[in-house]
């Protein structure tokens, strides 16, 4: 069998393959991989990950660096050597100064130890935070819920939209100044609630 390549197609390929990609061109710097030498050690230790991967989520401490990574269902870690090493600050599925059955979670030693602040509220992602550290929001399966007295009660601030399904795969944000509530999700077109 012949195969037959019209002259045009290999001299466009040609030039694809001779010049560098732009990322390549500007970029400075490279991606180091920060998770899989604890998620290697976890294993050693027997603990797994849970079934949405690895990881699920990062943040950097601006004022002292320290770098905080979720490890699906086995709870929040630290390193204060910029992801060289970390260590478990908190155990469960939803830890951190987010959420839980319980509660909202919050720590007042980076980490070291956790405490339920306020009365329980269910809900998977938060906190956002308003005027204050006693105004917050919390997403859940009903919708947004606010507190204005840190998390001693709760309210529905603004449901979700008809035939949605909160979850992991759900991306929520609140702009406070101008009461609006956003939210996204893979497959779903992006709204906003504004009151």
């Amino acid at each position: 069998m012949r195969w037959l390549v019209p002259g045009g197609a290999l001299l466009a390929l040609a030039l694809a393959l001779a010049i560098p990609a732009p990322a390549e061109q500007g970029a400075k710097g490279r991606w180091v991989n920060i998770s899989d030498s604890l998620i290697a050690k976890l294993a050693g230790e027997g603990i797994k990950p849970g079934y949405a991967g690895p990881t699920a989520g990062i943040a950097v401490d601006p004022a002292s660096g320290d770098v905080y990574l979720v490890v699906n269902d086995q709870g929040l870690y630290r390193s204060t050597d910029k992801g060289t090493t970390f260590a478990r600050v908190a155990d469960g599925k939803t830890v951190g100064y987010w959420t839980s059955d319980a509660g909202l979670l919050a720590s007042k030693d980076k980490g070291a130890t956790w405490a339920v602040q306020g009365s329980p509220v269910r809900a998977f992602q938060g906190p956002f935070f308003g005027k204050d550290e006693s105004h917050i929001v919390v997403v859940g399966k009903e919708g947004f819920q606010e507190t204005t007295d840190a998390g001693k009660t709760w309210k529905l601030a603004a449901p979700l939209p008809a035939d949605y399904v909160a979850d992991r795969m759900t991306l929520c944000a609140w702009d406070a100044s101008a009461n609006i509530f956003y939210i996204s999700r893979m497959t779903k077109p992006a709204f906003k609630f504004v009151r």
